[in-house]
Formats: C-alpha cells, sequence, structure tokens
C-alpha cells in the first residue's frame, strides 16, 4: 500500500518455490502477462486525448508494414476499439515459447499480423479474447508514436480514481441480454462441401460431408486422412470439432480442430483454431487460428 511516493505497507505472501522453499518476497519478480493490455489500453487513451488516434479509426491507418486482412470483410472495420474490447474479427491466439526451450525463434510482429492477422468473423459481432488483438495494438502504438514516459503519467494520474471507477462500474444495470438462437443443425449444412484452409504454407484443400444427425466426415489434403467429428449451431455459427493435422509449423498430428464457420448463400467461412500444443517444426507453444472457406459443389 502506498500514499503518494511513500510506502505505507508491503509483505509478501505464499512460496516461490515450494520444492526449495523459497518464500515470496516484496521483491520477488511475477510476469505481469495480460496486465499489459491495461498499460496498452492507457497509452491508446492518452493519444486519444492528445488527438493523435482516434479509437473508431480504422486499425491498418496505424501500421506501417503487415496489415490485417480478410478475404469477407471490410478490413476499415477492424477499429482500434474493436481491437481493444476483442471484437474486432480476430480469433482466439496464444502463442509463446515453451518452458523447456525458452528461447525458440519468436516471429516478429509483423510476421505474426501476416501470418494470423486475419478477420475470421465481422468486426463488431463476436467477442473472442484475442492477445494477437493486443499485439496490433501496441503496433498502432508505435505507428502513432509517443513519449516513453506518457504510460507511467497516465497510470500515476488514474490509479488514485481506481476505486470509484469500479463502484460506478459496479452500480451500472445489466443488460437484457440477447436473444436466444436456435442450436438445431438447419438442413442448409447437410451435404457435402469443399474448400480450402489458407495458411502461411499455402491453401490446405479440404473435403467436409454433415449427415442429418449432425455427424461429420472430414479430410484435410490426402495425407491427413479421415477424421469424424460431431457439428453444431450456435450464435449464429456452426461449430466443429474434429483431430487432424494442417501441415504446417505450427500443427502436429493428432490434434484437436475446432472451426467457426459463418454460413451465408453456398458458402461457410471463419477459423479454424488449433488447439494448445507445441509446433513440430516451429517450436511454439499456444493456439493459433487459420482462414476457412468451404463452397457447396457444384
Amino acid at each position: 500500500m502506498a500514499r503518494g511516493d511513500s510506502i505505507l505497507w508491503e509483505e509478501g505472501f505464499g512460496s516461490a518455490d515450494p520444492e526449495k522453499n523459497i518464500p515470496v518476497t516484496v521483491n520477488t519478480p511475477f510476469n505481469l502477462a495480460s496486465v499489459t493490455k491495461v498499460i496498452t489500453a492507457t497509452a491508446l487513451m492518452v493519444l486519444r486525448e492528445q488527438g493523435r488516434l482516434g479509437l473508431d479509426q480504422p486499425a491498418n491507418a496505424f501500421l506501417r508494414t503487415s496489415k490485417l486482412w480478410s478475404p469477407r470483410w471490410n478490413t476499415d472495420s477492424a477499429t482500434v476499439r474493436r481491437l481493444a474490447t476483442h471484437r474486432a474479427g480476430i480469433t482466439t491466439f496464444d502463442l509463446d515459447c515453451p518452458t523447456s526451450a525458452p528461447n525458440c525463434p519468436f516471429p516478429s510482429m509483423d510476421d505474426l499480423i501476416r501470418r494470423y492477422g486475419v478477420l475470421s468473423r465481422p468486426p463488431g459481432e463476436y467477442f473472442d479474447y484475442s492477445n494477437l488483438g493486443y499485439n496490433i495494438l501496441v503496433l498502432a502504438n508505435k505507428g502513432v508514436s509517443f513519449a516513453r514516459d506518457v504510460v507511467d503519467a497516465a497510470i500515476a494520474d488514474v490509479l488514485p480514481q481506481y476505486a470509484t471507477l469500479m463502484k460506478a462500474a459496479q452500480q451500472v444495470p445489466p443488460s437484457s441480454g440477447a436473444v436466444p438462437v436456435p442450436t438445431v443443425l438447419d438442413s442448409s449444412f447437410v451435404g457435402a462441401w469443399s474448400g480450402e484452409v489458407l495458411t502461411e504454407s499455402g491453401e490446405l484443400k479440404m473435403q467436409l460431408t454433415v449427415s442429418d444427425s449432425g455427424t461429420v466426415r472430414a479430410t484435410l489434403s490426402s495425407r491427413a486422412g479421415e477424421s469424424t467429428g460431431r457439428a453444431r449451431f450456435a450464435g449464429r455459427l456452426f461449430r466443429l470439432n474434429i483431430t487432424g493435422d494442417l501441415s504446417t509449423a505450427d500443427s502436429t498430428r493428432g490434434q484437436r480442430l475446432s472451426f467457426y464457420l459463418r454460413p451465408g448463400a453456398g458458402v461457410m467461412n471463419g477459423a479454424v483454431t488449433l488447439g494448445a500444443g507445441t509446433g513440430v517444426l516451429s517450436g511454439l507453444e499456444g493456439r493459433v487460428s487459420y482462414w476457412v472457406e468451404l463452397r457447396r459443389p457444384r
């Protein structure tokens, strides 16, 4: 606890290393992890107050090299505000070096956007917690550029008001909730579908057959063999889990593949997310997503 520049009370609790019986002290370092998102968002609001960045401007306006992209939706709708609130259409993303190889080669920010910065859902429609979205915001901040001490100055001003802001937020009345969506598979999904998964290694052909009961048989290229799974329709998305291999540096054989596809007129497109695991070639571990587009055979 602190007041101004003076520490009133500090103490460590728990064990930093139970095996070695090392206790937590006031100097024990901890991983900030997603607390850094608060720092990034604070910097965004400072830039907004300075008139140097608009929350409703396209994020691509502030990215210098690699840009967000989409085969279907307008990337101008992927705004700074929507990235900050996890509603820009960027999917689940969690990629890191495993503890067994802390110095594994990690892609640059530009490479991350080039490989995975695809809008897999309509911007503004869905909440999907994405670390990649905040990686993009970090680059957006750099595109505007600001003094290094801007975050320190902003947090020093905001922290004394934190308790007041939290209390005010708790007094906001809850929303009435969304209208429930049917989860039964419509007959329009039944039958054969074919298309591609677009990865950094190129297009991977995919065939899908959906039965009346919702059972799905899927083939991912000639090398991956056939997998079976169960499909359902939830939140306006066709959802499917199967096991397979996308033949990319991030994938492994027998990995869980989760498809989130938005139906249209004779087409379904969206994302496939690789379940947590360590890529055979990349050496990285986590969850990443790729663009998928399936069509009715002509």
